[in-house]
């Protein structure tokens, strides 16, 4: 009599995927902000984009490592199956699973936030009032407080807070739906930064003093940020499964996925203008001659040097100069003396007197700026 052996039950487990894009998106993510700091570090222009943008990246490190041990316990299983392996692993993988949402509202946060403090930077000597008022107000402290606002309520929707994730452990918490709609909100407002700050941009850079193709590539470049957009908006419309709390662990596996790929967007596309340098560089292109200081300085594209005479030199007593504002190099016989250009299409001309030799012969050299 023929007997067969029964074949072991699979169980179905999206974890081992999960995995995969995970780490693969967090390494290319981590030579992107690598090479950023570098060209940053070398050109000694770290700033507060650039710290915020590291924030980002280390709750992307905390979220990765996060749900790595929860897929290793299983936390990618339908709940049934978790409870096979005993009640302890049931709630470890619960306390997981909402840890590593902490890591995604605030490393999401911390990287619009950086795009934000770029832009800022970018146009520190413009007079675009508008825009530095919305940027401070909606896209850093109203995220930043919506970002804080959501963690805490993560851990604070049960008293003890150990009965969220512990079934054992009796306690009061909010309805699920509660959570369920602030994280909505969360994710809504989110997408709408995303949109503004890729939208924004190109109201600040077409007033630079740069070529066409830089401006339309600058605007390209910080319009990536609608990809982040769109990735943001998918995820929200799953954010609803946070009150699927009897299936809990399959349920979340879709908002997993697409925080992933919105970490990914946020701290690529975030970063991709601070390599315009790298950019040009494997294009072959040189810098455009004219630009903003701010511009030039943050995006790290410097004008091209000029073949005039170097006039620090000649910064000593005795030594007259000038400086000639105008709107153009045309117009400069009708212009007026000030300080310093203000970045909005502003042409100056520094004139300096110079006295060469015993004999105290002055000759005349002008700058145009």
């Amino acid at each position: 009599m023929n007997t067969t052996k029964a074949e072991p039950e699979k169980v179905p487990d999206r974890g081992v995927n999960l995995i995969v894009m995970m780490w693969i998106l967090t390494v290319v993510s981590s030579m992107t902000i690598v090479m950023r700091l570098f060209f940053r570090a070398r050109m000694a222009i770290i700033g507060w984009d650039d710290c915020f943008m590291l924030l980002a990246m280390l709750c992307f490190y905390g979220w990765a490592i996060t749900l790595t041990i929860l897929c290793l316990r299983g936390g990618e299983r339908h709940i049934q199956d978790v409870g096979k392996l005993g009640q302890d692993t049931i709630a470890e993988v619960q306390l997981l699973n909402w840890t590593s949402q902490v890591f995604g509202i605030m490393g999401v946060g911390a990287g619009k936030v950086s795009v934000s403090a770029l832009i800022l930077a970018i146009m520190k000597n413009t007079h675009k009032t508008w825009q530095k008022a919305y940027l401070w107000t909606f896209c850093i402290v109203l995220v930043c407080g919506v970002s804080i606002s959501c963690s805490i309520l993560t851990f604070s929707q049960c008293r003890p807070a150990a009965a969220l994730w512990d079934t054992r452990i009796s306690g009061t918490c909010l309805e699920p739906k509660i959570m369920a709609d602030f994280g909505t909100f969360t994710g809504a407002y989110n997408t709408f930064i995303d949109a503004s700050l890729a939208l924004i941009p190109a109201t600040i850079f077409w007033t630079l003093r740069i070529g066409i193709q830089e401006k339309m590539t600058l605007s390209i470049i910080f319009g990536l940020n609608v990809l982040t957009c769109i990735c943001s908006g998918i995820k929200t419309s799953y954010l609803s499964q946070l009150a699927n709390r009897t299936d809990f662990t399959w349920a979340t596996y879709d908002i997993f996925s697409w925080v992933t790929s919105e970490f990914f967007l946020i701290t690529v596309c975030g970063s991709l203008p601070t390599l315009k340098p790298l950019l040009d560089f494997l294009r072959g292109k040189k810098s455009s001659q004219y630009a903003s200081s701010a511009y030039v300085r943050h995006t790290g594209d410097s004008a091209s040097k000029s073949s005039d005479i170097q006039l620090n030199a000649y910064r000593k007593k005795g030594i007259k100069n000038e400086a000639t504002v105008s709107n153009s190099p045309q117009d400069l016989q009708n212009s007026w003396v000030g300080q310093e250009d203000s970045a909005d299409n502003i042409w100056v001309q520094k004139s300096y007197k110079v006295k060469i030799g015993r004999s105290g012969s002055e000759q005349n050299f002008k700058l145009n700026a």
